[in-house]
């Protein structure tokens, strides 16, 4: 009889067992297969979404993941010189003509104007209390009275902005004494105060030769030679090429000098090289000196014709 119970009971106990264990293999099964069909239907999205973002002209609808982070570190490929390797290797300043990117870091340079152009104390440089400023994808010639408080409160620009509605300030201002140019053998012909926030910038552009100095905030810049022009679309900010088309251009044989440049970096761009900058903080405020050109410099740029 004893031994019939306790038969009884552990066949009661193996079948109780053998129910748990259908029981997990089916709630496992199923919570795989409810698992698959969510993954299906994420994949077969992101294969929609993909085919709808294909079209850029559809790109206001839908927004892509960008391939470059603006909150990243990102690579620098432009010689940097401290202010006595700049003085060593230019002992009569920078020629007009350098051929390549170069970049002075010389925090100390400019500690007074740093000062005057910090964010509460900007307004004191200007005139008035409006500004005009251009647009900010460079080829428009309207421009817009805009309260200097306003502007420098701006929020951030992103890639899906409309360049055409967004303002950039690169503008005159009365003064530029306090401020302390890297040694050039060029003549200045034009000097601008820039300020922008997190993600505006200047999309692609060319000019003649100068220096860009960095006072507040970060800004990185691309750069290539004259004879290849990217391919960029006008009326989307620079911040839309760096998250969207950078990896592209990477791809191809043209070389890309690229460099994020903090307060006291003057970097210098060559003549008629293509060059785009996206901010990346808040408040970023800059001095852009342009080069005059006209003189008849040699051909190297290290002396003047005689």
């Amino acid at each position: 009889v004893d031994c019939m119970k306790s038969l009884i009971v552990n066949l009661v106990l193996f079948m109780s067992a053998m129910v748990t264990i259908k029981s997990v293999l089916l709630l496992a099964l199923l919570g795989n297969t409810v698992e698959g069909e969510q993954q299906q239907q994420q994949e077969q999205q992101q294969q929609q979404q993909q085919q709808v973002c294909s079209d850029e002209s559809n790109s206001n609808s839908c927004h892509p993941l960008p391939t470059w982070d603006i909150h990243e570190e990102h690579p620098c490929n432009i010689d940097i010189l401290s202010n006595d390797q700049y003085q060593t290797q230019f002992p009569n300043g920078i020629p007009v003509f350098y051929p390549t990117p170069i970049i002075r870091r010389s925090p100390a340079s400019n500690r007074k104007f740093q000062e005057l152009s910090r964010r509460e104390n900007v307004k004191d440089l200007f005139a008035g209390d409006t500004v005009q400023l251009p647009h900010a994808n460079l080829f428009s010639f309207a421009t817009n009275n805009v309260s200097i408080d306003d502007y420098i409160n701006l929020p951030e620009t992103t890639s899906w902005d409309n360049a055409d509605a967004k303002l950039y300030m690169l503008t005159s201002i009365e003064d530029f004494s306090e401020y302390h140019p890297p040694p050039t053998q060029a003549t200045v012909a034009d000097s601008r105060l820039g300020i922008g926030a997190v993600g505006s910038g200047a999309q692609w552009h060319s000019h003649g030769p100068g220096f860009c100095e960095t006072l507040h905030g970060r800004k990185h810049w691309l750069l290539v030679e004259h004879a290849h022009k990217p391919a960029y679309d006008r009326q989307r900010p620079s911040r839309h090429w760096y998250e969207y088309r950078y990896a592209t251009h990477n791809a191809t044989t043209t070389k890309l000098w690229e460099c994020t440049v903090h307060p006291g970096d003057a970097i210098y761009f060559p003549n008629k090289w293509w060059h785009t900058t996206v901010n990346l903080d808040a408040y970023t405020a800059f001095v852009s000196q342009f080069y005059d050109i006209n003189p008849p410099y040699a051909t190297d740029g290290a002396t003047p014709k005689k």
